[in-house]
């Protein structure tokens, strides 16, 4: 099996399919599901970005389009770090490019900087898919298949409950307002859950 080289000592002595690789399972699945808000909230304001910046839908669309492609430069990007320095340090950068493009786009005075927001939300974002999944399969052998998966997975729970909470938000605080609640949850709830994750693979 072939093992991460940012595994510890600490970690020599990790079995795979174990009760702690599915520990980890689940609080990876938790850290895409949170981390990947940025794929998912564009959607939600976009009538109201385009309202408020009196714009083209065309135009505002490019937010969208903005976010899938730092979503997949990222996964690249994302990916060498991760293979050079481990799964942790790399998720501590998402973090902080979700927070920074939060904040960003809540501050945003014109369009073209909410699409730049955007483009470093997809950036984030990208650390809890690949990345992530491919650090998952170094906990498995005989459920590595389902273990990939699951993680991927989260991504899409994602989609169940951020939509529902961005728009409530929207209309009750408006779009900036929910923008940097977004920034302060993702930023607390994820440095969070990578903490829990390193405590857990750093157990014997």
């Amino acid at each position: 099996m072939a093992i991460s080289s940012h595994f510890t000592p600490e970690s020599a002595h990790f079995v795979p399919d174990s009760r702690q690789a599915w520990l980890r399972l689940v609080v990876a699945v938790l850290i895409a599901a949170v981390g990947a808000v940025g794929m998912w909230s564009v959607v939600v304001v976009m009538p109201v970005v385009q309202a408020e910046f009196a714009a083209t839908r065309g135009a505002v669309s490019l937010s969208a389009t903005a976010i899938f492609f730092g979503f997949g430069l990222g996964g690249v990007i994302m990916g060498k770090i991760t293979d050079r320095v481990g799964i942790v340090p790399a998720m501590a950068i998402g973090i902080v490019f979700v927070v920074i493009s939060y904040v960003f786009a809540g501050l945003s005075a014109a369009l073209w900087q909410f699409i730049l927001a955007s483009f470093l939300m997809g950036l984030g974002a990208s650390t809890t898919f690949a990345p992530l999944m491919a650090e998952a399969s170094h906990w498995f052998e005989r459920y590595r298949g389902l273990a990939v998966t699951i993680v991927a997975a989260g991504n899409y729970i994602a989609g169940t409950f951020w939509p529902p909470l961005v728009n409530w938000g929207t209309q009750a605080y408006g779009w900036r307002a929910t923008h940097f609640a977004i920034a302060i949850a993702c930023g607390v709830l994820m440095t969070v859950l990578v903490l829990v994750l390193r405590q857990i693979m750093m157990k014997r």
